[in-house]
């Protein structure tokens, strides 16, 4: 069971996603954190490559280098993050 203090930060993530109101990224913390391609997310999540990259083209913490078609790199913490919100 989760304690108080995790309940409570559930709780304050739903407002802020009823509300439109999302913090930003810490980008110490994604930086040191496993990135996975599109091709990994895809893989796990079975589903296709072009759904993965449709899907987290905009995510704040993902990285895009490159120019024109991008190559994505999703750090966990912004993968549990939208699998969190999917799922909800």
């Amino acid at each position: 069971m989760p304690s108080k203090s995790q309940r409570v930060a559930r709780a304050q993530a739903q407002m802020r996603r009823r509300l439109g109101i999302e913090p930003a990224p810490s980008p110490i913390v994604h930086a040191t954190e496993k990135h996975y391609t599109v091709a990994e997310v895809a893989q796990l999540w079975a589903m296709s490559v072009w759904s993965v990259r449709r899907l987290f083209a905009d995510v704040p913490g993902v990285l895009k280098i490159g120019q024109g078609k991008k190559t994505l790199y999703i750090p966990t913490g912004v993968l549990e993050r939208v699998h969190q919100d999917l799922a909800a």
